[in-house]
């Protein structure tokens, strides 16, 4: 899964994605972009590999996308926009701390200022699908090309009252269309204020149109990543945390994605894999490989917590806590799985 970084100037979104990419170590540069792969910390494959301790262990990862800074010039958000495509999801930072020369922060102020690039954005590329539409289908009759004609105009009606597109109601064929055009104020958001040290215990009521939130501080989160595990525990303990906010941060983009994990284990390798909450058994079986999901048979399926609480594969099994299930049955986060197929 991709997620882009957005936010304007000085927001801290470079310091975001230094943290997440190990202190700029895993930052792969493509033209004006940074590109960086981050493991989500999970405290259940930690378990499960000082249990089996695989030859291997493998966290699941997602993938972080960083642009330049919105500047509110149309034509070059445009540029940096058309950067964004094909990502799953944005997260949107927003500055809450005060710097010299800038203005007093204002996240909800700038929330909406790139809430309205955003829309800007997604009107000009509706110009020009609505073009491409018109000399494709001129006299076409078809029920399912007017069907496409109406959804563009519904679209563009809805940018036009300045809502972004998650907002819009849509049928499941309309989805299926919709999904094509890769309109960014349709994909899944994050936002995340950037706030200053004293502010970081403080509840923070702001309205950002119903989109998920949450803070961090990412001059403490620095700091914190700079320090010794043993060093972090105490750090922590001083400003009243319990664990470092960018171990929530990704939470919260499984969340804003509705992924979730599931397990598998072995000698061999302990590994988390990512699914999208709600797959099937099959569906599963086939991000491992695809010819598990073309062979399926079953799926021997026990819960992380079941596991956790006979202590061991073996004494889970004396307990029967394993099941068989079938290729509809629906993947839970936290599943352990072994597949069992044919091809």
């Amino acid at each position: 899964m991709k997620i882009g970084i957005i936010g304007l100037e000085f927001a801290g979104k470079k310091t975001l994605m230094r943290i997440l990419s190990n202190e700029g170590k895993n930052i792969v540069k493509k033209g004006s972009l940074e590109l960086s792969t981050t493991q989500v910390v999970d405290p259940r494959i930690e378990f499960l590999s000082n249990l089996y301790k695989p030859k291997k262990t493998t966290f699941a990862r997602l993938e972080f996308v960083l642009t330049p800074s919105i500047t509110g010039d149309e034509k070059k958000d445009k540029e940096i926009f058309s950067l964004l495509n094909g990502v799953d999801g944005l997260i949107l930072i927003l500055r809450d701390f005060c710097l010299e020369g800038l203005p007093d922060p204002s996240p909800e102020k700038n929330f909406h200022n790139i809430k309205e690039n955003l829309i800007i954005n997604d009107l000009i590329k509706l110009e020009s699908i609505t073009e491409k539409f018109n000399k494709r289908h001129q006299k076409s009759t078809d029920m399912s090309v007017e069907n496409e004609k109406n959804l563009i105009e519904k679209c563009k009606k809805h940018l036009e009252k300045g809502l972004m597109l998650f907002t819009l109601q849509l049928t499941e064929f309309e989805e299926s269309i919709i999904k094509n055009f890769d309109f960014l104020s349709r994909k899944p958001m994050y936002v995340l204020v950037n706030v200053s040290e004293d502010k970081i215990q403080k509840e923070l009521l702001f309205n950002f149109d119903s989109i998920f939130y949450s803070s961090i501080s990412l001059g403490i989160e620095e700091e914190i990543f700079r320090l010794e595990k043993s060093e972090q525990e105490e750090f922590l303990l001083s400003l009243g945390l319990k664990e470092p906010a960018l171990n929530r941060v990704i939470r919260d983009c499984y969340r804003m994605l509705d992924l979730i994990s599931f397990f598998t284990t072995g000698e061999d390798e302990v590994k988390a894999w990512t699914v999208k909450r709600g797959t099937n058994a099959r569906s599963a079986a086939g991000t491992i490989h695809s010819d598990m999901e073309r062979g399926f048979i079953r799926a021997e399926v026990i819960s992380y917590d079941d596991f956790v609480k006979a202590g061991s594969e073996k004494e889970a099994k004396k307990l029967n806590l394993y099941r068989l299930e079938g290729k509809d049955y629906i993947v839970q986060d936290g599943d352990i799985i072994h597949f069992r197929f044919n091809v």
